[in-house]
């Protein structure tokens, strides 16, 4: 919705995880940690809400027939780009 690209999870985690200075080991982690959370959160609200708006818009107009031709194969595509960004953010923020 917003962005929907496939350079938007690694541009938005590198940019809000960016250094800005050279602090020391310990401090750095300290930044660091929270910054990480807030962009895991904020990506996977955006992917869930975008989900939740397609999944909406199926089942409202589930009996009409251009939306099996059409919003099928995009409710289908977001629920696989929910879960491929759901397993990165998952995999980003414990190997941190």
């Amino acid at each position: 919705m917003l962005c929907s690209c496939v350079a938007a999870l690694p541009t938005t985690l590198l940019l809000l995880v960016a250094d800005v200075g050279e602090p020391s080991h310990a401090a750095r982690n300290e930044v660091r940690r929270p910054a990480l959370l807030l962009a895991a959160n904020t990506l996977a609200a955006l992917r869930v809400l975008t989900l939740a708006v397609y999944v909406t818009v199926a089942t409202g107009h589930r009996y009409h027939l251009f939306v099996w031709s059409v919003f099928s194969p995009k409710l289908l595509y977001e629920m696989v780009n929910t879960c491929v960004h759901g397993w990165l953010l998952v995999n980003t923020v414990l190997l941190w």
